[in-house]
């Protein structure tokens, strides 16, 4: 697969999940902006619990408490952002920019630039049944179902995954929950389906999401961690500028830092995706 293939495919890695931990460690922190946590590579993984909990009571009641917490999103139409990106897969390390747009439930564009923006690496256009890329280094065009891309990236896609993570919202609320935990300033709720678990930890000040953790309840099965910093308030709504996501599968580990510059939401945006016409079809 080519390089920057996978490179502009990392940002859909990130809704393959689950697919993913933690590994190498880089912090990351910008005293600017509000609510600031540090962001690092090594997730604290022993955050899911090992076991299934019997529910007493008074877990029920922390569980019912948050509720309202665990179903709020942040509402929108359209979503526009510019983040700086930097990725590691083994040896390969590379660092771009990406220009994402969203029209809710229809449509994620991204386009990606290197060199600080000086050279034009890829454009991606996702719907929830098809993936497009045109790669201006090769001058190519891949046009796919994601159940097609599928075979070409390590794990299973969903278009609802990767937009709530674009944007800052839970993952998956399709799973149960069956446990919460009360710890100094932060809660967390624990929630499975029958294939995986996912733990999802707020902080107790805003109720913003600090971290979000999947992984196979097959043992050595995929994983991801995911750590949300730099909350800033836009449009009443609490952003995180800087996003940490690990990944491992089949033994290859995989990390994205996301880093935005600018975002903004329910402006009216396009989608451009202009095939040049000497460009081959892979």
């Amino acid at each position: 697969m080519n390089k920057w293939f996978a490179v502009i495919a990392a940002l859909v890695i990130i809704c393959y999940l689950p697919a993913c931990t933690a590994s190498k460690k880089v912090s990351k922190k910008n005293d600017k902006e509000t609510n600031t946590v540090t962001v690092t590579k090594k997730a604290d993984t022993t955050a899911i619990a090992n076991k299934e909990k019997g529910i007493t009571p008074e877990k029920k009641l922390l569980i019912d408490s948050l509720v309202p917490i665990w179903n709020k999103d942040i509402n929108y139409t359209t979503f526009a952002g510019k983040a700086r990106m930097h990725y590691e897969a083994g040896d390969d390390k590379k660092d771009f920019t990406a220009n994402i747009r969203i029209q809710k439930d229809k449509i994620i564009w991204v386009s990606a630039t290197a060199l600080g923006g000086i050279v034009q690496v890829a454009r991606i256009y996702i719907t929830p049944d098809s993936f497009k890329m045109i790669n201006y280094l090769d001058k190519s065009v891949t046009m796919m179902t994601l159940k097609q891309a599928e075979a070409l990236l390590p794990t299973p896609m969903d278009y609802s995954i990767l937009q709530n993570i674009i944007v800052g919202n839970v993952l998956d609320k399709t799973s149960n929950i069956t446990d919460a935990i009360g710890l100094a300033g932060a809660w967390s709720l624990q929630a499975e389906t029958p294939n995986y678990i996912q733990q999802v930890t707020y902080n107790k000040n805003d109720s913003t999401i600090r971290s979000e953790q999947f992984r196979d309840k097959k043992p050595g099965g995929p994983q991801a961690a995911i750590q949300y910093a730099n909350y800033v308030l836009v449009d009443n709504r609490f952003f995180s500028f800087s996003r940490a996501i690990n990944m491992s599968n089949a033994g290859q580990q995989y990390f994205l830092d996301m880093n935005y510059l600018s975002m903004d939401f329910d402006r009216v945006i396009d989608f451009p995706f202009t095939i040049p016409k000497n460009y081959l079809l892979k």
